[in-house]
Formats: structure tokens, C-alpha cells, sequence
């Protein structure tokens, strides 16, 4: 069975799970894109694909890019952590054991802080840019 993502529950307590480079300055920037000529590792847009998360690795990472996104409004509540681990609300492809799942927010909590490993991106398009995936 597959479960719809439930972001509207992120969004209505107001969650921060999409940021764009904040130091890294573009070297072209248009109404629709930022381009940053040697890459940026400042973007982070989670949830921005129909993907879901299908690893345990994949689902501590989101974990602490979560944590670093919402550090400066104080740490998130463990119920926003134990939300997206339960399958049901869409977020990930599998079940987590409470202890395991304790143990990985017990881990974040401890090591977070720092921005986590992102991809290289070179361009980063607006939101609400209107461009379907095929035009970008």
C-alpha cells in the first residue's frame, strides 16, 4: 500500500526543510535559477521529489538536515523525528523498531549541529518557477 506524503503536517508547525545557499554567492541569477559556477553545497530541499526515503542511512541523514535547518529556532520536538519514520505518513518506504528509531534521534541530537554532506549543485531553481522537469 502506498501512503500519500503528509507535508502539510511539517508546513502547519512550520518546520524548515528546504533552504538555499546562504554564504556561496551565484555567479549568474535570473527570475527563474541561481547559477553557481563551481557548485554550492548549501541547497537543501527536502521532500522535493516524489522519492521516498527507502534506507536507514538515507532516513538519519534527512534527520540531520533537519536538525541543522531548524537549530537556530531551537531544537525540533522527537514527535517531528518519530512522524517521518512511520511509514503510514508517507515519508519512508519501511518500519522502524522504536528502539532503533530512539537510538538514531538519540545520535542526531548528540552529533548535529554541523551541515551535513550535500551533493554539489550548479543550478538551483526558483520555487514556483513554472518549469516542468523537461524544460529544466
Amino acid at each position: 500500500m502506498s501512503y500519500d506524503r503528509n507535508i502539510k503536517w511539517l508546513n502547519d508547525r512550520r518546520v524548515i526543510y528546504r533552504r538555499n545557499p546562504v554564504n556561496d554567492v551565484p555567479s549568474i541569477k535570473t527570475a527563474l535559477y541561481e547559477y553557481y559556477e563551481d557548485g554550492t553545497h548549501e541547497a537543501y530541499h527536502l521532500f522535493n521529489s516524489k522519492a521516498k526515503i527507502t534506507t536507514y542511512r538515507s532516513l538519519k541523514w534527512h534527520f540531520y538536515v533537519l536538525y541543522y535547518l531548524n537549530q537556530d529556532k531551537g531544537l525540533l520536538p522527537t514527535h517531528v523525528y518519530k512522524f517521518i519514520a512511520d511509514k503510514e505518513n508517507g515519508f519512508v518506504t519501511f518500519f522502524i523498531s522504536d528502539r532503533k528509531l530512539q537510538a538514531m534521534i538519540d545520535d542526531v541530537f548528540q552529533n548535529g549541529g554541523e551541515p551535513p554532506v550535500n551533493k554539489k549543485r550548479k543550478i538551483i531553481f526558483k520555487d514556483y518557477s513554472m518549469l516542468t522537469p523537461e524544460q529544466k
